[in-house]
């Protein structure tokens, strides 16, 4: 115990807590003044906000017998992590996410424990909530304490369970989306989560484990309180800079047609709003551009169905697209694939597309047209290029420009853009032209964004480092020459 004066006195262990929370109250302040994401510093605010109210509270009760059993009221506050996650998680997760006011009953059940605590005051053996623990350090309050104790562990468990459920396939979601994954793909809100989830079920084990008569001075509840100081130093050193996945212009441009080709013009007009509001734009300029976006989108269907009714064959379409050959193949090797010509990539999609409302016939000519345009206009040497900006460009859907590639090229669009990337990259470290520049310019020049992603995705595809490349091809070549 610390002397701090002749009427107060504090554990080493509360003063800890609370220079904590001061530290905490530091960081967020920092953060505040920053040029950050809104959404990133409401989260950051809410959870520390809770986390110092929890803090106090511990403290509080560890310190005063006075108000011990009054601040247990604000320990039910713990229940709020789990849907604090949850919702910020469905926030960068969810292309289709929007808050909805019925999504306050998340935060109920935190709020209905509290106030069953007031109701159970003054603590008697006879409630319905007693439990009567037997281990030796069972105190009388921890047993009317009990219930709430588990109401929190099934509220974290759950709802981080629910999180990660959304996170796990999120790495290959974003893949179908982005060409590049640098800054969007939340390892470390996983990260977060499962350092809750872990000191949940540790604090769980620990906690029944004396129920059952196991003698150990482990505590689940401070087990518990580190998941929250975990998530928060995790979200100050990463959360800060997360940038949202989906941007408002992605959620336009993605859902102006839907899977089956269907707008679903509530979503679109909330993002083109966003945007308009960041724009100067009105309201009715927007309405403007949903519909320009739709008809625009609709031009590739009606095109497919002209060459349909004039029986355009996809022989013609190949002859006309012959100098993309060798691109296609490239692909084709990178993917693991035995070359094979479109017919039959798209005999093997047959049943896929009868499914879906993009045609055989019309994922065939979408396919040329992205051939066409990767050889004349290169947007894959764009860092940051992103399917809907491409879908733009061919006026089609992002959902049909994905199936198409999905099919044909056996290849999700971020590995589609980097194998053109590499293949890029691949003819830039032998240019004589280019042999002034280093490895990592090469990699920039061919549309990476980073020296260690054009190193990863290199050495997968060719299976040595740039660099190396570079040096064993120089060598063949002038063998040759001599």
């Amino acid at each position: 115990m610390l002397l701090l004066s002749d009427s107060l006195t504090l554990h080493t262990s509360s003063l800890v807590i609370l220079l904590a929370v001061a530290f905490l109250g530091g960081l967020v302040l920092n953060m505040w003044r920053s040029d950050v994401d809104v959404t990133a510093k409401h989260f950051m605010l809410l959870i520390s906000a809770t986390t110092a109210l929890l803090a106090i509270a511990f403290v509080v009760q560890k310190e005063s017998d006075v108000w011990r059993n009054g601040v247990y009221t604000f320990i039910s506050l713990q229940m709020l992590y789990g849907p604090f996650l949850y919702l910020y998680t469905r926030y960068q997760c969810d292309l289709r996410y929007r808050w909805e006011p019925i999504q306050w009953l998340h935060f109920l059940p935190a709020l209905l424990f509290a106030l069953l605590w007031l109701v159970q005051q003054p603590i008697d053996s006879q409630s319905v909530f007693y439990f009567d623990c037997e281990h030796i350090d069972c105190t009388e309050l921890q047993k009317h304490r009990f219930w709430h104790k588990v109401a929190a562990w099934v509220s974290i468990f759950s709802y981080t369970f629910i999180s990660l459920r959304w996170l796990h396939p999120h790495r290959e979601n974003i893949k179908a989306r982005f060409s590049t994954l640098d800054g969007i793909d939340l390892r470390w809100l996983q990260r977060a989560a499962w350092s809750l989830l872990a000191l949940t079920v540790i604090a769980i084990f620990a906690d029944l484990s004396r129920e059952f008569g196991l003698r150990h001075t482990i505590r689940g509840g401070h087990l518990q309180a580190l998941g929250p100081f975990i998530s928060i130093f995790l979200f100050a050193k990463y959360g800060i800079y997360q940038k949202k996945v989906y941007s408002d212009a992605d959620i336009a441009s993605d859902l102006s047609r839907g899977a089956n080709g269907i707008e679903d013009s509530r979503l679109i007009n909330d993002a083109n709003l966003r945007l308009g509001d960041a724009k100067g734009i009105n309201e009715s300029n927007l309405d403007v551009a949903s519909e320009g976006a739709l008809t625009k989108s609709s031009k590739h269907y009606i095109a497919c169905e002209v060459n349909q009714e004039t029986n355009t064959s996809r022989d013609t379409l190949k002859t006309n697209s012959q100098t993309n050959t060798n691109q296609v193949k490239a692909i084709q090797t990178i993917a693991s694939q035995s070359p094979a010509n479109l017919a039959s990539a798209s005999q093997i999609n047959k049943k896929k597309y009868q499914t879906s409302s993009l045609t055989e016939s019309c994922a065939s000519i979408l396919w040329q047209q992205l051939q066409d345009v990767m050889h004349r206009e290169q947007p894959y040497l764009e860092p940051g290029l992103k399917i809907s900006s491409l879908a733009t460009r061919l006026d089609v859907s992002v959902n049909h420009l994905s199936e198409t590639i999905n099919g044909y090229a056996k290849l999700s669009f971020y590995d589609y853009i980097n194998a053109l990337r590499i293949e890029e990259a691949s003819r830039l470290l032998l240019s004589h032209q280019q042999s002034h520049l280093s490895v990592t310019d090469i990699g920039y020049q061919a549309g990476f964004n980073s020296s260690s992603t054009f190193y990863t995705h290199f050495k997968k595809s060719t299976g040595c480092t740039p660099r190396q490349y570079r040096e064993q091809q120089g060598a063949i070549a002038g063998s040759v020459g001599s």
